[in-house]
């Protein structure tokens, strides 16, 4: 005579997939095999959800490593960039103008390229605006002239990585950030007080909102 009761169905934990290997599939069938050995069901169920607690906890593993590689690139970009910082030849012209404009706010606001602004900068006040502050904060330093250029230029490979990130994954986003670090003339224009840096960051933010409002446009015209 036969039974009509179902067997009962095996309990299981979700498990996420990474790294291109299909590891759901794998827990189950070595949960399944650990649960043969299990003294009871609720033996195998404690043995599941160990073994799904571990998938997980190597997939937040993996998560925090992705999310630092633009963090360690950048570290790297600030070491090539602060290289013997200090050392290097600034522009007479903009080094005096930042020395006049960390001295008084109306040279300061104005790019003047003396104390009382007489005479004026030609190019906008505001790019030479963080080295004077550094320069006012830290004194008339040549490190003090290139500090903020530095900043920029690590800023910037964050910026570039978050592009091509959310463009074309992370692995190109790693070859981005890698290529602007060592590139010649970045690692050159990051050692002096030209203005180009902090350019070159803004025009990075300016691709990146653009990207954003493109991708935000695009859902909405899905939804």
């Amino acid at each position: 005579m036969t039974s009509d009761r179902k067997s009962p169905r095996k309990i299981g934990v979700y498990i996420p997939s990474f790294g291109g290997v299909n590891v759901q599939q794998f827990g189950l069938w070595r949960a399944n095999q650990l649960e043969g050995k299990a003294g009871s069901p609720m033996q195998a169920v404690s043995t599941r959800m160990h073994l799904g607690t571990g998938l997980a906890a190597a997939e937040r593993t993996r998560l925090a490593r992705r999310h630092a590689a633009p963090w360690i690139i950048a570290a790297l970009a600030g070491l090539c960039y602060a290289w013997g910082i200090g050392h290097g030849q600034l522009q007479p012209y903009y080094a005096a103008a930042v020395r006049s404009m960390s001295l008084g706010w109306k040279a300061f606001f104005f790019g003047g390229l003396d104390p009382s602004a007489a005479i004026s900068l030609d190019k906008t006040p505001g790019a030479f605006w963080l080295q004077a502050l550094s320069v006012r904060m830290f004194g008339p330093h040549a490190w003090a002239v290139d500090l903020p250029q530095v900043l920029e230029g690590m800023a910037a490979v964050l910026v570039l990585h978050r592009i091509v990130h959310e463009w074309a994954g992370q692995a190109a986003a790693a070859l981005a950030a890698l290529a602007l670090t060592a590139t010649p003339i970045v690692v050159a224009l990051d050692r002096d007080d030209l203005p180009d840096t902090l350019l070159i960051l803004l025009l990075l933010l300016a691709a990146l909102d653009v990207l954003r409002a493109t991708s935000a446009e695009q859902e909405l015209a899905g939804a």
